[in-house]
């Protein structure tokens, strides 16, 4: 798998970027909301009824935002060390797959050698994509 930006940025132009300041702007605005119901400006019920469409939104955000990043795959071990390596042996070869492309672009293959006819892992060069 090859990632069509050289830094390993998936490639994608754009729309990342406008994913993120809209995650931000919805943020943002869910704050004002709960401040707006601090200061007593709205009822419980509006609070609750203006409060459900942002979470949506920021919800499919988070969304939009793993997909283009190739990352949903690590959704549930972020933020927990050690969990990815004690679930790795239980998991469906698939999410084993999945987990591995999001976090690994591409491998270089060196030169073989001559006569040696057997596995050489120096010869496999990984990169990265975080």
């Amino acid at each position: 798998m090859r990632s069509g930006d050289p830094n390993g940025g998936g490639g994608f132009t754009g729309r990342p970027a406008r994913s993120h300041a809209e995650l931000l702007a919805d943020q943002a605005q869910l704050d004002e909301l709960a401040a707006a119901y601090g200061d007593k400006a709205l009822t419980l019920r509006e609070y609750l009824v203006a409060r459900k469409p942002i979470e949506g939104r920021i919800e499919a955000s988070q969304r939009r935002i793993s997909r283009q990043r190739r990352t949903s795959a690590l959704d549930d071990f972020v933020h927990r060390p050690g969990a990815l390596r004690a679930a790795w042996p239980t998991l469906a070869l698939p999410r084993q797959q999945a987990i591995i492309a999001a976090v690994l672009a591409h491998i270089t293959v060196g030169r073989a050698v001559r006569g040696l006819n057997r596995f050489d892992q120096q010869r496999l060069a990984p990169v990265w994509r975080v």
